[in-house]
């Protein structure tokens, strides 16, 4: 072989592990995220019953991308945003049990920023008195 294909070989090599050196270190930034909820409590009359809510949720990034909203690690999102660095978005909640939010790259599956939304109850028993008394 000649020295000149040599020469192109090598120069072709390290613009590769350049390019890749530079791959890594964009990657190794981290997206700063911020996720809030509001109310982050939902308020139900008794132990077991629904709570209804409208609930606030919005979000900043450090990085423009595509983002998207999920609600309990459901596969598919609320919303997404495309080349954004925030975000806002109004949700009816309707639930018995606590409810977590989380907001993800459109390209990841890892969750950037996650938030709960905790459910309470008024009374935690029903005051109906149970009768000891039995028909057969």
């Amino acid at each position: 072989m000649n020295s000149t294909y040599l020469n192109i070989t090598k120069l072709f090599g390290m613009l590769l592990l350049a390019q890749f050196a530079m791959d890594v270190v964009a990657q190794s930034k981290s997206v700063q995220v911020s996720l809030d909820v509001e109310p982050n409590r939902c308020v139900a009359l008794r132990r077991g019953s629904t709570c209804y809510q409208d609930v606030s949720i919005s979000w900043q990034a450090s990085v423009a991308e595509n983002y998207c909203l999920y609600v309990n690690r459901n596969a598919a999102p609320l919303k997404c945003w495309s080349n954004s660095k925030a975000g806002s978005f109004e949700y009816e909640l309707a639930a018995q049990a606590r409810v977590i939010y989380s907001l993800k790259q459109q390209s990841s599956e890892r969750e950037l920023a996650i938030q709960n939304v905790d459910i309470a109850w008024v009374y935690k028993k029903s005051k109906r008195v149970q009768s000891t008394w039995r028909m057969f």
